[in-house]
């Protein structure tokens, strides 16, 4: 299956999501910092993204750069999955090759 960046957030995350992104929008002040790199995040807009823990996606840990970051240049929330989806590629190829 490959990735699409054209489904509306909504679709992927769903209205829950959508509401608690709302109710964290609504307290951001643009010297909150990532949390992802610690940098500022600026003035709210679609280019920040409501972070979710590693492990547990139900669970919004705060704001996160989805385009890249003024100060270091990483698209923090989104170099986060992409790392995360390698480490299981690479864990699904070698449950592959030890069969």
């Amino acid at each position: 299956m490959s990735w699409s960046n054209n489904r509306p957030r909504a679709n992927v995350y769903g209205s829950a999501w959508a509401r608690v992104r709302k109710q964290w929008a609504d307290h951001h002040q643009p010297d909150h910092l990532c949390v992802r790199c610690r940098h500022p995040l600026g003035p709210m807009s679609s280019r920040l993204h409501l972070d979710h823990d590693d492990h547990d996606r139900s669970i919004a840990r705060g704001f996160s750069h989805g385009a890249p970051c003024p100060w270091c240049g990483v698209r923090c929330n989104v170099s986060a999955a992409a790392r995360k989806a390698n480490a299981i590629a690479r864990a699904n190829r070698r449950r592959r090759l030890e069969w």
